[in-house]
């Protein structure tokens, strides 16, 4: 696909209607959206879509609340 990181992971996350997205989701929305993720014999592009998100300050890193079921950690968009 011909779009650049941190447009596929906005488009991923504000996607939702929550508009947040743990880390496997982003994961499972791209590779819906673009099958040809998924489909590559390496997986390098999950590392930059990790990469993208701790680099870009766009993204923002949610904890989830006390009580909150899960483990994993949020992330959102600073619009």
């Amino acid at each position: 696909p011909n779009y650049i990181w941190h447009i596929l992971l906005r488009a991923a996350i504000l996607g939702n209607p929550e508009r947040r997205l743990t880390l496997a989701g982003i994961y499972e929305e791209i590779g819906n959206k673009f099958p040809y993720y998924t489909e590559t014999p390496t997986e390098t592009w999950k590392q930059s879509v990790r990469h993208n998100l701790s680099r870009l300050n766009m993204f923002v890193k949610i904890e989830r609340q006390a009580g909150e079921l899960g483990s994993s950690s949020y992330w959102t968009v600073d619009l």
